[in-house]
């Protein structure tokens, strides 16, 4: 059976009321396991069995599809690979699939033999091979490709990202090839996705509970202002609390501190549970992003046991507490220009960085006759003609002003690629 352990079982056995005897074992593997019984008895002779069993999926379905590449540990949802480097970690290694249940301590290896294996991405031009039987990637060319494994009623899905170089900074979500979600309303929370990314990383040898209450603000909350959020916490002692924003598709760890409130630090994604007395607990966070936002609260336990509850919430603007802001813009992935803001706030030690201008007037000072430029609704910057162009930016009392000259020739607006997120 090698070093793996492919049971979880007791020492002691139990006894029918028949005077039958038996004992429990939990697989932790799949496919044709050999099971070893050995008994010791009181006259110290000792006998033993060997079984050999069929061991199919679960009926209880997985709390976690963890996924895992090259022989490490950590959950991945996202695998990237540079053309450019023929000794790339990531080309042609293999994609594991560990299930999770809950209470146990050990992942359950799953052979792609148990599993559905899909791969959406541009038919006509594909960006990677896939091996489904050994799990292994190989980059054809730039651009996304979303792997779906299905298994126990769960999807995990990663996205390999090809670039061509490490400076080529376009991370990529396969946002266009993921399925829409119908958002969930404000006050429900949820269990980890189990299909779904951990907020933070999640190593082998934790296991998942069910030991973090959750109760989620119902009402739309400000940005940049603390949110109180009740918890509950049973069945063992805590070594780690976090919480995290799934901000426009990607994870935002709350970089910003709390001026003078040691208690409730935000701190690379850490939370300190607020102890207020007669039973109530709470985290405060600061939400970092406007719109509607997911919000994921976990902990870790001194027995290795894993919670995490996620909840919506509705961010809108907030000019409490605002001392001014810096007026930005610059080419994203879509190759684009767009403008963007840095607001600092009294109660923040570092500025928060908005994309989404909601609450801002943006107006641009040039000839009405031969207008320089157009900013449409995302605020993004259209060249029209040669010139000079004064943008401003009014939010909170506060205005920014931006010169944007434009050259000849005008410089149009880049394709649609279906492969940029």
């Amino acid at each position: 059976m090698g070093a793996k352990r492919t049971f979880q079982s007791r020492k002691a056995g139990f006894h029918h009321p028949d005077g039958g005897d038996y004992f429990l074992v939990k697989p932790v593997k799949l496919g044709k396991v050999e099971l070893f019984v050995g008994a010791m008895f009181s006259d110290s002779a000792f006998s033993h069995v060997h079984v050999t069993l069929d061991v199919g999926p679960s009926d209880r379905m997985p709390a976690a599809l963890v996924a895992t590449h090259g022989g490490g540990e950590f959950d991945i949802n996202q695998l990237r690979i540079n053309l450019d480097d023929p000794n790339d970690p990531y080309e042609n290694q293999r994609i594991s699939l560990l299930a999770h249940y809950p209470d146990i301590r050990e992942g359950v290896f799953v052979d792609s033999s148990f599993m559905d294996i899909g791969v959406k991405q541009p038919a006509n031009a594909p960006v990677i091979g896939f091996d489904k039987s050994e799990g292994r990637v190989h980059a054809l060319r730039t651009g996304d490709a979303l792997i779906e494994f299905s298994y126990g009623a769960v999807v995990k899905r990663v996205c390999v990202v090809v670039r061509t170089t490490h400076d080529d900074f376009d991370q990529g979500n396969c946002t266009k090839l993921r399925p829409a979600e119908r958002p969930k309303p404000l006050n429900a929370t949820w269990p980890r996705d189990p299909g779904g990314l951990s907020a933070i990383v999640f190593p082998s040898d934790y296991f998942f509970t069910d030991r973090l209450k959750v109760t989620a603000p119902a009402a739309p909350v400000e940005m940049a202002q603390p949110i109180e959020v009740p918890v509950e916490i049973s069945g063992g002692e805590l070594t780690f609390t976090y919480f995290v924003q799934f901000a426009v598709g990607q994870r935002m760890i709350f970089p910003n501190a709390i001026k003078g409130t040691p208690g409730s630090r935000l701190n690379e994604g850490s939370a300190v549970v607020v102890d207020h007395g007669n039973g109530y607990k709470s985290i405060e966070i600061v939400p970092l992003a406007v719109g509607d936002e997911e919000i994921a609260i976990g902990a870790h336990f001194q027995d290795f046991g894993y919670s995490e509850r996620h909840f919506r919430i509705r961010v809108a603007p907030s000019t409490r507490g605002l001392r001014g802001f810096r007026f930005e813009g610059g080419y994203f992935r879509d190759r684009r220009f767009h403008l963007y803001a840095e607001l600092s706030y009294d109660h923040l030690l570092s500025p928060v960085r908005v994309e989404r201008l909601e609450g801002f007037k943006i107006t641009v000072e040039q000839s009405r006759e031969k207008p320089i430029l157009r900013v449409d609704q995302h605020n993004v910057v259209h060249e029209l003609n040669p010139g000079v162009a004064i943008v401003v930016a009014e939010f909170g009392g506060f205005t920014q002003r931006m010169q944007i000259t434009v050259t000849a020739p005008v410089r149009l607006d880049p394709p649609e690629d279906d492969d940029l997120e």
